[in-house]
Formats: C-alpha cells, sequence, structure tokens
C-alpha cells in the first residue's frame, strides 16, 4: 500500500482513473485529476464520488493537506487515503470491470456455499476433442476442495460436504480478505503429504475460483470473468514452474497459490503435468458456463470434466 504524497501524485498514470479509495468508512472513486486550474501549479485536484453519494472536487496542497470547497466534513490529512499499487484499493474492486452484468448478482449472508464438484470424467485419450476453444484448463491437485468464507473479522474453511476438517488448515485466510462485504473462494487444500515437482511435500492452499465477493454471489458469472477477478485481488508474486510449465502461481500470502490457467495444447500439458506426484490431471472447465446456485454438491457439476492420471485406486 501507498501513502498518498505530493512526490507521489506527480507521478500518478490516468490509468489510476477509477480507482477506489477509502477514507474511514466512507468509500469514494477518482473522476479524474491533475493540476490545479485555479491556482498554483504545487496543487493537486481530484474530482471524486463517494459511493451512492455526490461529486467532490479535493484539493491537495504542498504541505500533504487535503481540503474540499464542496464539502470541509472530508478534508484531513491526505496520509488517511491508501492506495494499493494496482487498480483497486481497500474499498475492492469495481464488479462491473469485470462481470458483464452484476444486476444478477444477490447478496452473500456468508453462509456455507458448495464449491463446484467435477463429477463427469474423460479418459487421457479423449483430451483433444476438449481442446477446441471452449474450454480453460486448470491443474487438478491432489487435496481436499476446500470452501472458505472471509469477512473483516473472521473466516470459516469447510471441507466440500460442509464439515470442519479434523486437522483444519492453520493459513492466513484473513490476509486475502479484499472488498467491503462477506466473500468466499475455493481451492485446495494440500494436505495429503503429495510432492511438488522438486519432490518436497507441499504445504499450502491453492486458490482455483471465487464463488462470492464484496458481498455478492456471483451467480451467472461465467469462469473467465471470474479468473480476471481472482488475478487483480491476487497478482502472482512468483512463478512455479516444471518442465517450462507455470503451473501454480504464489500470491503475497505465505503458503497460499493461485492454480494458473491453460487455453490450449491440453494433450501436451496433461503429459508434462501428471509427472509430478500432486497434480492428478487436468480439469477442465467450459468458459462461457454459467455459475449456479451453491445449495448442493451437484449444483455446479454440469460444466466442468476431470482427466486423471491412472493410478492403484484409480482407473476408467
Amino acid at each position: 500500500m501507498r501513502v498518498l504524497t505530493k512526490k507521489y501524485l506527480d507521478n500518478l498514470p490516468q490509468s489510476l482513473v477509477g480507482t477506489i479509495f477509502v477514507n474511514g468508512n466512507r468509500t469514494w472513486q477518482i473522476i479524474s485529476y491533475g493540476n490545479n486550474f485555479r491556482s498554483s501549479s504545487e496543487y493537486k485536484v481530484f474530482h471524486i464520488k463517494e459511493v451512492g453519494g455526490q461529486d467532490e472536487e479535493l484539493f491537495m496542497t504542498p504541505n500533504n493537506f487535503a481540503y474540499s470547497f464542496s464539502n470541509s466534513s472530508i478534508a484531513d490529512k491526505i496520509s488517511k487515503f491508501k492506495f494499493y499499487k494496482s487498480e483497486y484499493a481497500e474499498g475492492g474492486l469495481v464488479l462491473s470491470k469485470f462481470f458483464s452484468n452484476t444486476s444478477r448478482f444477490v447478496d452473500y449472508s456468508g453462509k456455507f456455499l458448495y464449491p463446484p464438484r467435477i463429477k463427469n470424467k474423460v479418459h487421457p485419450d479423449s483430451i483433444e476433442m476438449f481442446d477446441d476453444g471452449e474450454y480453460v484448463a486448470q491443474p487438478k491437485l491432489n487435496g481436499s476442495n476446500t470452501s472458505v468464507f472471509i469477512s473483516k473479522k473472521e473466516f470459516v474453511a469447510k471441507e466440500r460436504h460442509n464439515k470442519f476438517f479434523a486437522n483444519p488448515p492453520k493459513f492466513d485466510f484473513q490476509s486475502l480478505y479484499r472488498g467491503n462485504g462477506n466473500m468466499c473462494i475455493t481451492g485446495e487444500f494440500m494436505n495429503k503429504s503429495k510432492k511438488d515437482h522438486n519432490n518436497k511435500s507441499l504445504v499450502g492452499f491453492c486458490i482455483w475460483d471465487i464463488l462470492a465477493y464484496d458481498g455478492k454471489l456471483l451467480i451467472g458469472s461465467n469462469i473467465e470473468e471470474r479468473i480476471a477477478l481472482l488475478e487483480k485481488l491476487y497478482p502472482a508474486q512468483e512463478e512455479i514452474k516444471f518442465q517450462g510449465l507455470t503451473y501454480m502461481l504464489k500470491t503475497d500470502v505465505e503458503n497460499i497459490y493461485r492454480v494458473n490457467n491453460f487455453y490450449g495444447k491440453f494433450d501436451k500439458l496433461y503429459k508434462t503435468l501428471s509427472k509430478i506426484d500432486m497434480v492428478e490431471g487436468l480439469v477442465l472447465k467450459q468458459k462461457n458456463a454459467k455459475l449456479q446456485m451453491m445449495i448442493g454438491e451437484e449444483n455446479n457439476s454440469s460444466w466442468s470434466v476431470k482427466v486423471r492420471k491412472p493410478t492403484l485406486n484409480y482407473s476408467f
């Protein structure tokens, strides 16, 4: 996070127009900014709008003091306005930037959401029939399918049957909180002592979907929209590669990862990643399929298939 100072303001890119930021309990959005045309060029002027409120004009003086001609109540030390380096701040991302129709979203109370379950299976010899541009592939990790509810004050992690783990994950899920309301992410709790490409047991949690954000259920969204949201919320800090393929991405939270996403050459991808002990194969998800209500295990099983490598306990 950055404190908004004059030196930082002087180098702000125009891409920050639309950025959300927070002052106390109030959420604002930058409409435009530039040098103050009314007086000294040392002043910076922001045209801002409170979410659900009126436009304001906010000035910053050379001594880092912010004031408003139209609403003196928001005048405060500029150090209280904190920004993330990317396009979002403590106020969260603007959902309309990622989803074509946010009107279909409904409020999320924080109840358990059943994560998408990959029920349908495909033999590896048939994988090429899905390499038609209609699917996105993700590594299928050998862990426990987990749904994690996160609010501003707490988190709850449960396995896919809506039960607590006997040995629960002890990761800093709270640091994954973004936005203004309840959220829910799904991923793989790596609790089976499976080894990565370096033949070391991976201890961690790997995110592969997001079901609720900013207090809204993302019902009706497609996987590509949700992938784009995850990429913005948790930008990659490091790529984890095997034979030239990046299959996982480290986030800025210790032991928390994201799976990478692939859009072609599924046969080669499967044959390469299946060499890794903790990778069971691939999950292929229809790019345009819509997320359904998450009130049961079967609700979102129709738009994805799994391609698993054979083992002693699994065959076709």
